[in-house]
């Protein structure tokens, strides 16, 4: 293997190592856990390593926008709740209105 490809793949493990690591320290399971895993990462294949990664990741991107998640639905709930009203509104509206033209007729 070329000396340039070698640091490479030197780079691309040290950026995926620090990325495990904070993702790891960053998750919320108990600390236990974190080092049981930690044990575990020499004994694991290139491909069990990325997939504990990827669970890590999407396990941080949803406790980061959990917030965000329940924001998005307060908002739209109070947006639904508006748009009830004003259609009752035009309901009555409308049934008021069409009273008074069959009183006319």
């Amino acid at each position: 293997m070329e000396n340039s490809e070698q640091k490479k793949l030197e780079e691309l493990a040290k950026d995926k190592g620090q990325k495990l690591a904070f993702f790891l320290s960053q998750s919320k399971m108990p600390q236990e856990q974190k080092e049981a895993w930690l044990a575990l990462l020499p004994e694991m294949s290139l491909e069990q390593v990325e997939e504990l990664l990827d669970i890590l990741e999407a396990q941080h991107l949803s406790q980061e926008t959990g917030q965000t998640d329940s924001d998005f639905k307060k908002n739209l709930t109070a947006i639904e709740s508006e748009y009830q009203e004003k259609q009752a509104d035009l309901d009555n509206d409308t049934i008021e209105k069409m009273k008074k033209l069959t009183d006319n007729l």
